[in-house]
């Protein structure tokens, strides 16, 4: 009863609220505007490591690691790495990823919680494909990392947000 209760207030406040098609481009401009921090998305990078327990054997192990191709690297990871995906259906080139993550203090960071030593790292390798010229220490680890792709940071455009500025307007008034 209360469910349909609260459906009931649901449905009376929406009839009463503009839908977002009917909001005024002007009202959405000027929320745009005053909130433009949020539409910018800065550089992401998708990083892949080699994790092992002892910087020796990571220095045994990088010049391979620097020369080799994705399936290469994802025999490298399954052979040495401390670090293992979950099950056994992961594909060779994507063994050892870490996930997607943006530069150390950034607001909007993503992805798995890396200490800023090897965020650092990742925002200093050139290229995708690369792996970083040594081993990086994180307490008692030692990470051979790879950078796997890139995305350049970038402002949405107006066009690219007003859909969600529409919808979140719309909530704001319910």
């Amino acid at each position: 009863r209360d469910e349909a209760l609260r459906d009931e207030v649901l449905l009376d406040l929406r009839s009463r609220v503009p839908t977002p098609e009917a909001i005024e481009t002007k009202d959405v401009r000027a929320y745009y505007d005053s909130h433009r921090a949020e539409y910018k998305e800065p550089e992401r990078r998708r990083v892949s490591a080699i994790v092992v327990n002892s910087e020796a054997k990571a220095l045994a192990i990088i010049d391979q690691a620097k020369t080799s191709s994705p399936t290469n690297w994802g025999e490298l990871v399954r052979k040495h790495s401390i670090l293992q995906s979950e099950g056994s259906n992961t594909p060779l080139e994507l063994e050892g990823d870490l996930g997607i993550v943006s530069a150390p203090g950034e607001p909007q960071g993503t992805g798995p919680k890396l200490k800023e030593a090897v965020l650092r790292a990742i925002f200093e390798i050139r290229n995708v494909g690369d792996v970083y010229g040594k081993p990086v220490q994180d307490d008692n680890r030692y990470y051979i990392i790879r950078l796997t792709g890139r995305t350049e940071a970038r402002e949405r455009s107006f066009s690219e947000a007003e859909r969600s500025i529409r919808v979140r307007l719309v909530d704001e008034r319910i």
